[in-house]
């Protein structure tokens, strides 16, 4: 269960870094959608050097409702100028639902195919064009742009007359309407004379033309037949001209979306699209699930052990369990070498001394870990001693034990204990591409697109945990599945085992230090009291003063005074050395604190 929650703690943190930084980058996305949504065309306020002297627009409407349009455009150019921007709104304002796609088909200057770059901008599809190594000779030059939308005949509804040239009048049998701006409304130049033909599948019964500023006049003409023509003059910049059509020529069937223009750099502009990729993101989560939990390791069994796993001391069986040394290790050591005759304890009312005893072939047959702690203490020599007391040079020996103890798992763990899990490199290499996928995604196409792989991300991202990438070799197993069983059996009430413990007490005896390094002492001797009737045997090994009890466990007193021991040595050791590192000084208190430097 420890070795659970620690895994979870580390899953969890690791998976919170992952989501926030998808999050980061989808919220930057968003955020960015929703500006490029509200700016139609990001103008400049200042006056273009080039201005139009003659546009030109043929603009020819098929029975399928596809528009093609061909724009000749003369432009007047001063020195040091590359070329001009071509952008169109893919909104329709007066259909949420409806798109305009642009499609360019091709684009000449001077009658020569021009060097083109494309993007967009939210709804806005822009076309830069010229060279950017290339400057344009001052004059005119005439620019053709060859481009379709389809889809442009709407359902007949009332356009607006006010302002507007009429002429002819509708009869009724008007199918759809052709809205259109056929001066797009944000030329950044000023256009001396516009001419636009359009041309309908139907005869016009009614046209109207209405410019986008009143300083401008347009004429309108065409009803009777299906080409209507429009022409305006000294356009003043970013005004442009509308106009519509009626017809019975019939509406074409646009596709409405569920969600408004605005949202098409999230969502795309295929109504289904979305739908399919939250069912593809489901589906990737499951896999991504999928994978954490085959990466993961399946806890053992825990039928009852009556004895540790062969060869291996308390500190070992803990790590075998829970994935670290556990608070005590260093004690339950102690205590181990105390058991196997290794060293002895005396107790000086709260300082505790530890004695080496030779025993050379006892020594020899030593676990690593208790062989690197006796090492750092200094008890493993003939005569070695250490005394646990509230002193600097004892805190430090007790740290340098401590980390020489964790170290020596270490060692033994990586010596055969586990094996490389390939699967979840491949697995954490997914989570990368995933993102890096979902990322590129966002930016070249609609960000619904990467939703997949940034949830498959997100839940694959418990493979970073530490330990993912390891797992415990057979024998490894069967050692664990034998320290939780006997950790188990240590733990859990008498009722639900046959121990004797009144013909095995020297077997209880040898299992406290084991007991101490899991964390039940407790109840391994309240254990023995529910099971004998009395209190647990004292080792002989242990010394216990009259005023602890008739037992080591029968006060406050017994094995909690070694760790106590142990704790305050640290304490100490930590003081003096917080104390050496803060300085001192005399001085005034005073404002202007603070400091500078560069960086």
């Amino acid at each position: 269960m420890a070795r659970a929650q620690r895994m979870s703690v580390r899953v969890t943190a690791t998976a919170a870094t992952v989501i926030a930084l998808a999050l980061v980058v989808v919220g930057g996305f968003a955020i960015w959608v929703m500006k490029s949504g509200s700016s139609s065309s990001g103008s400049s306020s200042a006056p273009d050097p080039v201005s139009i002297s003659h546009y030109d627009a043929q603009l020819v409407v098929g029975a399928d409702g596809t528009l093609r349009a061909v724009e000749t455009i003369d432009a007047e150019f001063p020195y040091g100028r590359h070329g001009i921007f071509r952008y169109w709104d893919e909104i329709d304002p007066s259909d949420p639902a409806a798109r305009n796609p642009v499609t360019v088909i091709s684009i000449t200057r001077d009658g020569v195919p021009e060097p083109v770059a494309m993007s967009r901008q939210g709804s806005i599809v822009v076309a830069k064009i010229g060279d950017a190594g290339v400057l344009l000779t001052p004059g005119t030059h005439r620019y053709v742009l060859t481009y379709s939308v389809p889809d442009v005949l709407r359902p007949v509804r009332d356009v607006p007359t006010a302002g507007a040239q009429v002429d002819g009048s509708r009869d009724g049998s008007e199918r759809s309407v052709f809205a259109w701006w056929v001066v797009a409304p944000n030329w950044e130049m000023s256009i001396a004379r516009a001419d636009v033909r359009v041309t309908l599948p139907a005869t016009i019964t009614e046209a109207l033309c209405r410019p986008g500023a009143p300083v401008v006049e347009c004429t309108v003409s065409g009803a009777g037949s299906r080409t209507m023509t429009i022409t305006a003059s000294s356009m003043v910049p970013r005004t442009g001209v509308e106009a519509a059509a009626y017809s019975s020529a019939p509406a074409s069937p646009t596709a409405a979306l569920p969600w408004g223009a605005r949202w098409d750099r999230l969502l795309g502009t295929v109504a289904w699209l979305p739908f399919l990729l939250l069912l593809l993101s489901v589906l990737a989560g499951v896999v991504g699930l999928a994978w954490v939990r085959s990466a993961r390791e399946t806890p053992p069994g825990e039928p009852l052990q009556y004895e540790p796993p062969s060869g291996l001391g308390p500190v070992q069986c803990e790590y075998l369990v829970s994935e670290t040394t556990g608070t005590s290790a260093l004690t339950a050591t102690v205590l181990h070498l105390a058991d196997r005759g290794l060293v002895t304890l005396t107790d000086d009312g709260g300082t505790w001394t530890v004695t080496n005893v030779v025993a050379p072939e006892k020594w020899a047959a030593l676990d690593p870990v208790g062989t690197a702690a006796a090492d750092a203490l200094g008890v493993r020599t003939p005569g070695g001693r250490f005394t646990a007391a509230a002193t600097e040079p004892a805190g430090a020996t007790v740290r340098r034990a401590i980390t020489a103890l964790e170290s020596a798992v270490r060692t033994w763990s990586d010596q055969g204990l586990w094996r490389t899990e390939p699967m979840v490199w491949w697995g954490r290499l997914g989570v990368v591409l995933s993102l890096l996928a979902a990322g590129i995604l966002a930016i070249v196409g609609p960000m619904v697109l990467g939703l997949p792989f940034a949830v498959f991300a997100v839940c694959a991202a418990a493979l970073f945990a530490t330990g993912m990438t390891r797992r415990r070799t057979y024998l490894a197993r069967e050692s664990w599945m034998r320290a939780v069983g006997f950790r188990k059996f240590l733990s859990t009430p008498s009722s639900e085992d046959r121990f004797d413990f009144a013909a095995r007490g020297d077997l209880w005896i040898a299992y406290v230090p084991y007991a101490v390094a899991f964390g039940c002492a407790d109840a391994w001797a309240e254990k023995y009291r529910a099971s004998v009737g009395h209190e647990p045997p004292t080792p002989t090994w242990y010394p216990v003063h009259a005023y602890y009890g008739a037992s080591m466990f029968s006060s406050s007193g017994g094995f909690d005074s070694f760790d106590a021991a142990v704790a305050s040595s640290v304490a100490a050791y930590s003081a003096a050395h917080s104390s050496s590192s803060s300085g001192g000084g005399g001085g005034f208190s005073g404002g202007g604190g603070g400091g500078g430097g560069s960086w």
